[in-house]
């Protein structure tokens, strides 16, 4: 993928103004991922995080049927992965061996298995490692600490409000028993039925945004555009995790805002929905306001700018002289990184003014 060069401003006065902070939402839609970046995510992300639900005034916490189901989805899916690892292992059932080394063969097994959020299985092996280290386990015991986690982290869901537009038997069975269309008992209706075209809408923005969901999006769009009324139910349940998140969209009232790490939901909100706002979950950001340079790839020379705040994942830049655009690599230079750092401008932060930007590094 290329990107068009940046290209110096004709003028070279500087803009002074600065990117207002959004004010505090008072009413906050806990996404999957919000949901769980604030159980399994850096100490940072989850004070961040926490900030926002125990703001004051405290603001409304609510959530999604859809948002519960997937959140139970991914922590089953790895745990269960981890039990079938921890039945495979060669020892015998009674056999005492210091648990760090029986989480090692664990983890080799598993290997790279991440149903969504990385950081939850990183989560899982240094927290129960740092408790138990070298104690001596069964395999038993270390399935039943298995099992015990798994339910402290589903007892960790939030949901003072729980809006469901979402259940069915589509969802929870595989099947549906209404009609050729839905029934008085069926959630999924008002999405599929009484707000199809939106719902349809939002299907085709995201099919073309380039987002995780988008390549099976664009093979099934087709479908869902002929498709109505019960059959439509049934043709989201077969591709649940290509739809999850429109369903999710479409369950936030109106007046909430969206709290998630997915740029996706930023996406559907500017597109369909004006009455909800969204809400990045991410770290705390350290002000800087300290000079820096930048060099943007494709052009010759660093030119210098201003650091304006910055965390371990991103910084905000303001460089004056340079226009970028979404996606060009930048790399910045300055004492309060410790040195050079290399990164993508990035959509979500990319304002109307772009000499003032927003930086997203790229893992070394």
């Amino acid at each position: 993928m290329t990107h068009a060069l940046a290209t110096p401003k004709k003028r070279m006065t500087e803009s002074t103004r600065e990117p207002q902070p959004k004010p505090l939402p008072t009413k906050l839609f806990l996404e999957t991922s919000a949901q769980l970046q604030r159980l399994v995510g850096t100490d940072k992300m989850q004070e961040g995080i926490n900030a926002l639900i125990y703001a004051e005034p405290k603001p409304a916490i609510g959530t999604s049927a859809a948002v519960k189901r997937e959140f139970e989805r991914i922590c089953d899916g790895v745990f269960q992965k981890l039990e079938e690892a921890a039945r495979t292992l060669h020892k015998p059932p009674a056999a005492f061996v210091p648990f760090d080394d029986l989480l090692l063969e664990i983890k080799r097994q598993v290997g790279q298995y991440y149903p969504s959020e990385p950081e939850l299985l990183i989560f899982i092996y240094t927290k129960l490692s740092a408790k138990f280290g070298r104690e001596l386990f069964t395999i038993n015991r270390v399935r039943a600490v298995f099992d015990a986690l798994k339910n402290q982290l589903k007892l960790g869901f939030l949901e003072d409000e729980l809006f469901d537009k979402s259940s069915c038997g589509v969802w929870d069975q595989g099947f549906c028993s209404c009609d050729s269309m839905p029934g008085g008992r069926c959630r999924l209706e008002e999405i599929v039925v009484e707000n199809r075209e939106n719902f349809i809408a939002s299907a085709t923005t995201l099919a073309g945004a380039n987002r995780e969901e988008s390549p099976r999006l664009q093979k099934i769009l087709d479908r869902l555009k002929a498709t109505e009324g019960k059959a439509l139910g049934a043709l989201l349940g077969k591709n649940r995790a290509a739809v999850v998140n429109l369903i999710i969209f479409w369950e936030v009232p109106d007046e909430w805002t969206i709290l998630s790490r997915k740029l996706t939901f930023k996406i559907l909100e500017a597109e369909h929905r004006p009455t909800v706002d969204f809400f990045m979950a991410r770290l705390p950001r350290i002000t800087s306001n300290t000079s820096c340079t930048i060099r943007i790839d494709g052009m010759e020379t660093e030119v210098e700018g201003k650091l304006l705040n910055h965390n371990a994942e991103g910084a905000r830049i303001r460089a004056p002289s340079v226009v970028v655009e979404t996606g060009q690599r930048v790399t910045v230079t300055s004492q309060d990184l410790s040195g050079e750092r290399t990164g993508e401008v990035s959509e979500f932060d990319l304002e109307s003014d772009k000499s003032n930007f927003g930086l997203k590094f790229l893992k070394a």
